[in-house]
């Protein structure tokens, strides 16, 4: 026998060539009990919701120069999303009680964002998605989440400083400073 510093590629493959029923066996019995370990486990479906917060001040200083109020942090809305109120909803969408809810709503937040990502796990599809909507709506309901006008509104500003009225139709040259803005 060889030293094992002593073999070529070629001594690789006749090994291979006179156990390949051998190492097709294993292999077989490998993707055999993969399969079988996966259609045994327990199958579960995920549905997000992603919620974007709105900022609100937790106190208001009355004085004109004092420090800007700070924003209720995200863990406040995420203890919201907690509530035996939203529990209580969603217990009654999927018909489980709420200890069995609590356990399978996950509330998350990307890092430096005002989003928060609700989830619900169930044993299938439906009740995943049937266990998220009244989550997301109770948390709606709160009025933390600004109406979709609010967060449209400064776009519509921006759009509207570009938008001018036309020029004089007298024919000379007005200069842009003077071209009024619609609002």
């Amino acid at each position: 026998m060889s030293q094992p510093s002593d073999r070529s590629l070629g001594d690789y493959v006749q090994f291979a060539r006179r156990n390949i029923v051998l190492i097709s066996v294993f292999v077989l019995l490998g993707l055999a009990g993969g399969d079988y370990v996966q259609m045994q486990s327990n199958k579960s479906f995920t549905s997000t919701a992603s919620i974007l917060l709105a900022p609100v001040p937790t106190y208001v200083s009355l004085a004109a120069s004092g420090p800007p109020p700070s924003e209720i942090t995200i863990d406040t809305d995420a203890r919201l999303l907690r509530y035996e109120q939203t529990l209580d909803r969603v217990a009654a969408a999927t018909g489980e009680d709420r200890a069995s809810v609590a356990k399978r709503l996950n509330v998350t937040a990307p890092t430096s964002t005002r989003v928060l990502k609700v989830s619900y796990t169930a044993p299938d599809r439906n009740a995943a998605t049937v266990g998220i909507s009244p989550a997301a709506q109770t948390f709606a309901a709160s009025n933390r989440v600004p109406p979709l006008r609010d967060r449209t509104e400064p776009a519509e500003l921006r759009l509207s400083d570009l938008i001018v009225s036309p020029p004089a139709t007298s024919g000379a040259d007005v200069p842009a400073a003077t071209v009024p803005r619609l609002r």
